[in-house]
């Protein structure tokens, strides 16, 4: 989706930008729907080229029904693409927005006043039709129309910046001070630090771990837990690049909130984790898979992801969203839970229409994921067809990976190490 957000961006007309709006309904599976869009564009009463507001009601009304048939994160998709589209057709057309209750007029309206019930348009003080303007036009505040309210919600337009521009240093305050087990590996003969995925809204920084030499590489995304990447997700990224692979831990949170700074696991998860979206994080994890390729360092036929705690759950919601990642390993990532907003679906939700085969590492006395939730994804597995499996360690709790803190079991935690590679390589991902 990103190369289609930066076409836009960097279209030169309205034509432009149509021909890659169509590109994108292809993209995600709804060009049977197009026909509903020609037909709402033609209905509407267009006053002239430059009645971008017109243009941006046919844009609402004809992808919003198509929207209709998609499920939650597909449709999220969708939505943050109109907003793609139209910041470039206000781009085109010179327009900034204009507060409620500002009279507004356009040469197309011939002087008519534009709805004001909440932010419309208006015309730039050079009129639409200045051409040197239309380029430099930035956004100015916030702008909905009724038609994107009602498809959107109550989304402001200005971007949500990235209140992370860089990566901890060290481990999160939360789980200072670490243990004395903690396991350190060096990046001799690696290639590793942080780098910038470009994202449709910004740069996000990631964590990269790769050989020094040869290629192309393996890759694999590694998700964080709920204290962001810290230093043990770094870690983890050197191991997998001491096995071969491209290993790239994307920040997710970047957007919402710095957690290495929180001390409270309880804080962490209120004012951060629970508002950081799925399909947000579906995007970012596009994006990343498209830097990894970019790089010319990879094998795009051989894509992996792992994940742990909060990561485990974004791994089986990943591989349900993206064919292209041959397998998945899920570290105690939570099965169930009541679906809301920003989480619309769970991991047994997905089960049985999975096509990725995910391998699931779970303790048998994990206090937040019981045993009985691990049964019910098996039960839901079985349904499918995606060769998927779950392990139960014994007598094992959460965060048995985790070897900077208590809840580290060895024996348990190096087993599921080897158990994932021999995964990865399994089903083509080595």
């Amino acid at each position: 989706m990103t190369s289609i957000h930066e076409a836009v961006r960097e279209a030169g007309s309205e034509q432009e930008i149509y021909l890659l709006l169509t590109a994108y309904v292809k993209a995600t599976r709804i060009g049977d729907e197009m026909n509903q869009l020609s037909k709402h564009m033609t209905s509407l009463p267009l006053a002239g080229p430059d009645d971008v507001r017109g243009l941006l009601q046919g844009l609402f009304a004809g992808l919003g029904m198509a929207s209709r048939r998609l499920d939650d994160i597909s449709r999220t998709a969708i939505k943050e693409a109109l907003y793609v589209f139209c910041e470039a057709l206000l781009r085109l057309n010179g327009l900034h927005a204009a507060q409620p209750g500002e009279a507004s007029r356009s040469p197309a309206h011939d002087g008519a006043r534009l709805p004001s019930q909440g932010p419309h348009l208006a015309p730039n003080s050079a009129g639409v039709d200045s051409r040197a303007g239309r380029r430099s036009t930035q956004m100015e505040g916030s702008m909905i129309l009724p038609e994107a309210v009602s498809l959107m919600g109550e989304k402001q337009w200005s971007r949500r910046n990235f209140v992370v521009s860089v990566l901890a240093s060290g481990f999160a305050l939360s789980v200072q001070p670490v243990s004395a087990q903690t396991i350190t590996t060096d990046d001799k003969g690696l290639t590793a630090g942080e780098v910038k995925v470009p994202t449709n809204d910004g740069q996000m920084p990631a964590y990269r771990a790769m050989p020094a030499i040869g290629g192309p590489f393996p890759s694999v995304l590694v998700v964080q837990e709920i204290f962001g990447v810290h230093e043990h997700i770094k870690d983890l990224c050197r191991r997998l690049a001491k096995a071969g692979y491209l290993a790239v831990a994307p920040e997710l949170y970047a957007r919402q909130g710095d957690v290495s700074q929180l001390k409270d696991v309880q804080e962490i998860l209120t004012t951060v984790v629970s508002k950081v979206p799925d399909a947000q994080v579906m995007r970012d994890l596009d994006a990343t898979v498209e830097w990894a390729s970019a790089t010319g360092k990879t094998d795009a036929n051989r894509l992996a992801i792992t994940g742990f705690c909060w990561g485990g759950r974004v791994t089986w919601l990943y591989c349900a969203h993206n064919p292209r990642v041959k397998a998945g390993v899920a570290w105690y990532g939570r099965l169930v839970g009541q679906p809301n907003a920003l989480m619309p679906k769970n991991p047994i939700d997905v089960a049985a229409t999975l096509r990725v085969p995910v391998l699931g590492l779970y303790g048998a006395a994990d206090q937040g994921i019981p045993v009985q939730s691990v049964d019910e994804m098996r039960a839901a597995l079985a349904r499918g067809t995606s060769g998927s499996e779950l392990v139960v360690y014994p007598d094992t709790p959460h965060g048995f990976n985790a070897d900077y803190r208590a809840s580290y079991r060895k024996e348990t935690a190096e087993d599921g190490w080897k158990r994932m590679l021999a995964w990865f390589k399994t089903h083509g991902a080595g």
